[in-house]
């Protein structure tokens, strides 16, 4: 089909430029038609059909990956076609779906995504977003805060803090240790990630930590890890962190609500373009499974704790947060 179209323009540009002398016309049509050839599979890559997936959830989750999905469309022009899915859905059903959609890579958005991606057998990419998990075999946008940022974030604060501290789960988290101890080193950081098995072994490890650390120059930082069991201990932490001027930082503004230093956390408003970024690199790249932690973020800070260690917030440093604890 492909060759009778060409074959088609071909004559008609010829008559075009008949008039032409004849060597000039001939390589005026070469020159058209290996435009053809290159400015298509650009066409396909640059607006490429992508389609969104999304579980069916109430009012507050669906508002949510409506916003995703809004972001999508005003930061790529790909060609987006969204579909939600229940909990018993038929995985064939949406296999022939992205088949009759002619899909050329699929999102999958949320823990359930997350979850229904397993479910599929598909011979296009796929990648996950909008969720905390990481499987070991499927690409994903984690909602975990990006460690540099983290770490930038930690020496504005605290200049003189010269090691940061970690619990982990290699299984849930290798992939962002890898990170982390780049973005230590760009912030001339010693990283101490320290391995756990399950949470038996996590939250022992995790107060045991906090007693060996040194005011002013180690500093904890809580991930999200299955692994790691924080809100029952973080009363605990929080209190001892106090008592020896220890920094704690997370990726979750409730932390900070209770005490710890500082967080940053995703701007879900701009989840969006980080996926469709995402998806393009993924489309252009023969690495099969690579992740990614989320790399537009918003901040908290607990001004209390702060004043404590001997940081001063001032009010104009405090519009640059997006949450500020204690609430006057």
């Amino acid at each position: 089909m492909f060759v009778i179209i060409t074959n088609l323009y071909k004559a008609h540009l010829f008559s075009l430029i008949v008039p032409l002398n004849p060597n000039r016309a001939q390589r005026l049509i070469k020159t058209a038609f290996l435009l053809i050839l290159i400015t298509s599979p650009l066409q396909a890559i640059s607006n490429p059909r992508i389609a969104v997936l999304y579980p069916e959830a109430g009012k507050r989750a669906n508002q949510l990956y409506i916003t995703i999905i809004k972001s999508m469309r005003e930061h790529s022009t790909a060609q987006i076609q969204t579909r939600t899915f229940s909990a018993n859905e038929n995985p064939a059903d949406i296999q022939q779906w992205l088949s009759d959609e002619k899909t050329q890579l699929v999102i999958l958005l949320g823990k359930k995504g997350l979850k229904f991606s397993t479910q599929l057998s598909l011979d296009i990419p796929m990648l996950t977003g909008a969720h905390m998990a990481i499987k070991a075999n499927q690409s994903s946008v984690s909602l975990t805060a990006d460690p540099q940022q983290l770490f930038k974030q930690l020496k504005k604060l605290q200049p003189n803090i010269k090691t940061v501290n970690v619990i982990y789960n290699e299984t849930n988290s290798g992939w962002l240790m890898k990170q982390a101890q780049l973005a230590a080193n760009k912030n001339q950081l010693t990283l101490n990630a320290i391995q756990a098995d399950d949470m038996q072994a996590s939250g022992p490890a995790l107060k045991s930590l906090i007693h060996s650390l040194n005011p002013g120059e180690d500093a904890i930082w809580l991930p999200f890890d299955p692994i790691l069991p924080v809100k029952p201990l973080l009363p605990d932490l929080l209190k001892k962190s106090w008592d020896k001027n220890l920094v704690i930082f997370s990726g979750n503004p409730y932390h900070v609500q209770q005490g710890t230093l500082f967080a940053l956390f995703p701007d879900y408003t701009k989840l969006g373009p980080q996926l469709i970024d995402f998806a393009l690199k993924k489309l252009k790249s023969t690495e099969k499974i690579y992740f990614e932690p989320s790399r537009y973020l918003n901040s908290a800070i607990n001004v209390r704790t702060a004043s404590h260690l001997g940081i001063q917030i001032s009010s104009l440093q405090k519009d640059n947060y997006k949450m500020v604890f204690p609430k006057n």
